[in-house]
């Protein structure tokens, strides 16, 4: 029967209202509504994928993140036995079983599911989604929560709104806050919802679905805790309050026998629901449950006096051994005691003296008034005023939610994180309040309107349904005078203008918490963010800046060190090891971290060495401003360290006399001989004239000499100076101490004695080797190691390059060949000379010797060419990649056959002397000549002895290269170098751009698979260390070629191979007649003779007017990681690429015109082709 309109009704739209057509039509416009709120609620924390881009924010994020790729790629039950080397070097971290998974599970569970439905999704923005798509499912959970504790439809829909849009809440669910908060405060929400309807039903399927969800939620954060405690405590209240019940003890037994046991499946968690102190709360109130309901069976079994005496007796006897039984287990240790953490929320100083780690997290500080205001807005005077509603009608539910705001105010004020507990019960609350004032206000009709008041006087309802008035009526004549008043307001005006008001709140609400989400809560802390003076976003990059130059210019094992806010971020973006991070499970290790950062670099290296620290990274604001640097969080770290080493370190020594912290000239020496103060203002007073270097962030002046380090050089300092970057130096060869080596460098040895002082020339004195060793060499040897010293002074004469007006990076030092290096290779020229007297020795031995020979003559090379690449032999980017070394050739023969020019032209065309076989006496005086020769040509660089050096390397090396299979060049020394067109196959391959760290074996194992091998190579250079090329020789023309074509431009252990045919050398010109043919023409160009002092804006601003540029490579140093003059740049076409030559040969950059040419296709470049 279709349904028929009210009789009486004159409103058309009340047939929509009434009746089972009204209840559909209202539950259809709540559906509506609520899908509504979800959707802002989601909208509304996208502002930084839409300012930014899709990124993972602050510090813990980094974690999970990674944590979630590790459990996508190997499974479930890998990523349960996880054990993480990359970690808390030397410790490392049992991963799996020292993390709450219900994050990762959640995330790989949406990817799994997504793939399964041909949705494929990268896993970086699943996560980066995770917390706004959750975020409207809390919204969905705070109606179901607010509709069992109030009977008005609105209370639901306002808590939804409220908790939608509430910045207590969004400042920990926004677009790339991956954190374990994420799902944790909907499934808080949730479960509350669960208990309440449990208690309400006394059901245990209800009591099911809570501890199932309570298990979901021990799975996804360590906050947990609260409902573990916060559930048990409501049930004790009701139970004092005598309100205990069957519903109670069926809802309260399911929960905590199952949600305990579910519990307990979580490694992290493991025993402690039975163990710990933060947990028996919970047990005692179960086993109180037991005792009541055990007595309640007894009342109604016993008489009365009877029941009252057992009762007593129980009672006491029970509590006397439960305490007992307690205090022995804990005593014993079989109870874990109150963690530090629960310890600082009754007590704020507890941390501070005992655990400074704990105090010293920004998250675990008291909250400031403000902030409840600001994450709360109105919400806070409507907070008060719905828990005293809640007072007015003590239901069980009600009761709830008076022990939730008065526990969780508690505990937003004393720790600043906690707010977001708070945050879901104000919403409840105040959208309770609201309700109840627009229901009481708004809704009472006027009495003149609709029926008239009835004969006895009574005025028509306050409320929709009537209750109220149905009970006036009732009421006898002789008590109408004693009825309440009927509350409301029944002129129109005044129901405008309180809707008005309300109105007008609400929109000030929302304007504040858009404005709070925009811009407090929506900047992921690795990007910064500032307004120009013009209005535009200026973006501060240093953190990744920083993060990728670890990930690309240092060895995958370089362990760094830093203070362990940043552990997180440098294993989740530049992949490498750490010391230190944000879990702090080892406080000794932390500490550790900051004794050495506080310590005097005597006191620091051996500290850093002893862990096998390769560089340590430093954040510093004092040139832009930024507050959140390492000098701010200093004293922190000196208190932990205290904490493990007090006779040490002693946070006094850092304050002056009069209890100031200070960097300026009144910082105390243990301040300013720190290893933290020298790393954040090292070089920091050449960018500013003499005596005005500015700490923005203190505000102080720093002194006029900045501080040196000696343990330590720098690496790398982002654009803006946020982040620096210091290697950790070797061990001295000579067994110096820094402090001498770098006082030798610069020149300040300790002066002799006037009569010890010794005469002739400079140059030749400051490299004459100790007599213990030169001693050793023969009269040969001794001329050989003076001339070849004096070429080497003559060679290391550099001009001086100036630093970088902003950017440190830019500054490139010369590099100097040590006195070490030289007097090891004149034992090496004795043995040469030994060896060349042996002549009657047999082919064997002879064999021998010539390997012996390619050894010395590869080293007598390196002595010469150390520190002098020319820039137009690196013109293929592959022989970039191998010359990433200092001291290292730039290419392999055949990577320079591509280039237009040598990587070490010789010297000059004087012969090598060759008086070996002449009497020892005619050798010394001719020797003595010699030398005094030698010593006179030193002071103005002796340039004739250092082309008699380089005759004589080329000497040595032309015999090499007749022993070395790997180089069949012939003598002839005229022509120039094969182009790549030219080349023809060889079973000999050159393989480049290797990894530092491959290994022959490792090599010879991956191009094993594809023939047989006769011989490998990987080319070392005096130090043993790899140049990043090598050579394979198969015994077949079929391999070799089938290796070229397969294994060419393919990553091996993280770098493209570069696989080509080894082509001999047909000889090199001499420097001076050296070709300027161009190559030819291709889609990489070759950019050389670029001035040390140019940053990324002059580079930005040399390219802006040139298109189609798919890519710009500075190579850099890999040891120093400053630039080495020299780019590469990748257009789209061979086209884009000449116009861009033409544009840029016209260029002159401080001075030095820009040399260009065009270099071989990298693998960028053929990409772009291919797509």
């Amino acid at each position: 029967m279709a349904a028929t309109k009210p009789s009486g009704s004159d409103n058309p739209a009340a047939f929509f209202f009434q009746g089972e057509t009204g209840r559909n039509t209202r539950g259809l416009l709540r559906l509506i509504i609520l899908c509504t709120i979800a959707a802002a609620a989601v909208a509304s924390r996208l502002f930084s994928v839409i300012r930014f881009e899709s990124i993972i924010h602050e510090f813990d994020p980094w974690f999970n993140f990674r944590a979630t790729k590790y459990l996508v790629n190997h499974g479930f039950h890998a990523f349960w036995d996880w054990f993480d080397d990359r970690t808390w070097h030397p410790l490392g971290r049992v991963t799996g079983g020292t993390l709450y998974p219900g994050l990762m599970v959640t995330s790989g569970t949406i990817y799994h599911v997504l793939r399964f439905l041909t949705l494929p999704v990268d896993i970086r923005n699943i996560c980066v989604l995770l917390a706004p798509g959750f975020s409207g499912l809390t919204a969905f959970a705070s109606y179901l929560f607010t509709s069992e504790m109030s009977d008005s439809p609105s209370a639901g829909l306002l808590a939804a709104i409220f908790m939608g849009i509430a910045p207590g809440y969004i400042s920990r669910s926004v677009a790339g806050s991956y954190d374990n908060e994420a799902i944790a405060i909907f499934l808080l929400v949730f479960t509350f919802y669960l208990w309440i309807k449990a208690v309400k039903l006394g059901s245990i399927m209800w009591g099911a679905l809570t501890a199932l969800f309570y298990g979901y939620m021990v799975s996804a954060w360590g906050g947990y805790v609260f409902i573990t405690n916060l559930l048990p405590l409501h049930a004790f209240v009701l139970t004092c309050m005598g309100r205990f019940s069957p519903r109670l003890y069926v809802s309260y037994t399911t929960w905590y026998a199952l949600g305990t046991l579910a519990s307990m499946q979580i490694p992290f968690v493991g025993f402690l629901p039975i163990r710990s102190s933060d947990h028996m709360a919970a047990l005692g109130v179960f086993g109180l449950m037991q005792l009541v309901g055990a007595a309640e069976w007894l009342r109604s079994q016993l008489p009365s006096k009877q029941f009252q005496t057992v009762i007593r007796a129980a009672v006491l006897l029970i509590f006397a051994g439960a305490f007992g039984a307690l205090v022995l287990l804990t005593v014993s240790g079989v109870v874990a005691p109150w963690s530090g953490r629960f310890y600082s929320l009754w007590d704020t100083g507890y941390a501070k003296i005992h655990i400074p780690i704990i105090a010293s997290v920004s998250e675990h500080q008291p909250t400031a008034w403000p902030a409840f205001f600001f994450d709360l807005n109105m919400l806070i005077w409507l907070f008060p005023a719905g828990v005293y509603m809640c007072f007015r009608n003590l239901k069980d539910e009600q009761v709830f939610i008076v022990i939730y705001a008065v526990l969780a105010s508690y505990f937003a004020g004393v720790m600043v994180r906690l707010m977001l507990t708070l945050t879901p019960v104000v919403c409840v609350a105040a959208a309770m309040a609201l309700s109840q004032i627009l229901d009481t206000f708004l809704v009472a009709s006027s009495p003149n309107e609709g029926s008239s008041p009835q004969a006895n006087g009574t005025p028509p309802s306050a409320n929709a349904n009537g209750n109220l008035a149905d009970k006036f009526s009732a009421l006898p004549d002789t008590l109408r005078s004693t009825k309440s008043p009927l509350v409301g307001i029944y002129s129109y005006l005044s129901k405008s203008l309180i809707t008005g008001a309300i109105t007008s709140y609400l929109l000030l609400f929302v304007l504040h918490c858009t404005w709070v989400t925009s811009n407090a809560y929506s900047s992921p802390s690795v990007v910064l963010a500032s307004r120009l003076p013009d209005g535009s976003q200026h973006i501060i990059d240093d953190y990744r800046e920083a993060y990728y130059w670890l990930r690309q210019n240092t060895p995958e094992t370089a362990k760094i060190m830093s203070w362990w806010d940043y552990g997180y971020q440098i294993g989740g973006m530049a992949d490498r090891p750490t010391l230190v991070d944000n879990n702090t499970w080892n406080n000794t290790h932390i500490a550790t971290v900051g004794k050495a950062m506080s310590s005097r670099e005597e006191v620091s290296y051996p500290i850093m060495k002893q862990h096998e620290v390769d560089y340590v990274l430093v954040v510093f604001g004092g040139l832009l401003g930024y507050s959140g640097d390492d000098i701010n969080k200093f004293l922190w770290m000196v208190r932990i360290a205290e904490g493990i080493w007090p006779d040490e370190i002693n946070e006094r020594d850092y304050f002056t006399p009069r209890g100031e912290y200070r960097v300026d000239d009144q910082a105390t020496p243990t301040m300013r001989n720190s290893l933290m103060y020298k790393m954040s203002y090292y070089n920091y007073d050449k960018l500013f004239p003499s005596g005005q270097a500015m700490d923005r962030v203190r505000g102080s002046r720093l002194p006029a000499e900045g501080p040196q380090l000696n343990s330590l050089e720098e690496a790398f300092t982002s654009e803006n100076w946020i982040i620096r970057i210091f290697k950790v130096k070797d061990y001295d060869n000579l067994g110096r101490s820094h402090q001498e080596a770098s006082a030798f460098e610069k020149g300040n040895k300790r002066k002799k004695a006037a009569g010890s002082k010794r005469k002739g020339a400079r140059c030749t004195r400051s490299h004459v080797a100790p007599p213990d060793i030169y001693s050793q060499c023969d009269q040969v040897g001794r001329l050989q190691y003076l001339l070849r010293r004096a070429a080497a002074r003559s060679l290391t004469a550099q001009p001086s390059r100036s630093i970088a007006s902003y950017r440190p990076v830019c500054r490139v030092s010369a590099s100097q060949p040590t006195s070490y290096r030289a007097f090891h290779q004149c034992r090496i020229w004795r043995a040469e000379g030994e060896q060349k007297k042996g002549v009657e020795a047999s082919p064997a031995e002879a064999s021998t010797s010539g390997e012996t020979v390619t050894t010395e003559a590869t080293q007598a090379e390196e002595s010469i060419n150390e520190g002098d690449i020319k820039e137009e032999s690196i013109a293929d980017p592959d022989v970039a990649d191998a010359a990433q070394k200092p001291h290292q050739e730039p290419a392999s023969h055949d990577a320079v056959s591509e280039s237009s020019g040598t990587t070490s032209a010789p010297l000059g065309q004087t012969e090598a002397p060759t008086e070996t076989e002449q009497p020892a006496e005619s050798t010394t005086e001719k020797a003595q000549d010699l030398a005094s020769s030698a010593a006179q040509t030193a002071q103005d660089a002796t340039s004739s002895a250092a082309q008699t050096v380089s005759s004589a390397a080329s000497s040595t090396a032309e015999k090499a290269r007749q022993s070395n299979p790997f180089d069949k060049t012939p003598s002839s020394s005229g022509g120039r170098l094969q182009s790549s067109a030219s080349r023809s196959p060889s079973r000999i391959l050159y393989i480049g751009n290797l990894f530092f760290e491959v290994t022959a074996p490792e090599l010879e194992k991956e191009f094993s698979k594809l023939g047989d091998i006769t011989n490998s190579r990987i080319v070392v250079d005096s130090r043993g260390l790899s140049k990043g090329f090598g050579y394979i020789e198969f015994a077949t023309q079929a391999a070799a070629d089938r290796a070229v074509r397969q294994l060419d431009q393919k990553v091996f252990q993280g770098r493209r191979m570069a696989v080509q045919y080894h082509i001999p050398k047909t000889g090199i010109s001499p420097r001076g007649q050296i070709s300027k043919q161009l190559n030819t023409p291709s889609k990489t160009l070759f950019i050389g003779n670029m001035s040390y002092q140019m940053s990324d804006r002059d580079l930005n601003d040399l390219f802006r007017e040139i298109r189609n540029v798919l890519d710009v490579r500075v190579a850099i140093d890999r040891r120093s990681g400053q630039p080495r003059g020299f780019a590469h740049a990748d257009f789209i076409d061979v086209a884009s690429a000449e116009k861009a030559k033409a544009h840029l040969e016209k260029k002159v950059v401080y001075g030095r015109p820009l040399k260009v040419d065009f270099s071989r296709d990298s693998y960028r470049s053929k990409g772009a082709s291919q797509v």
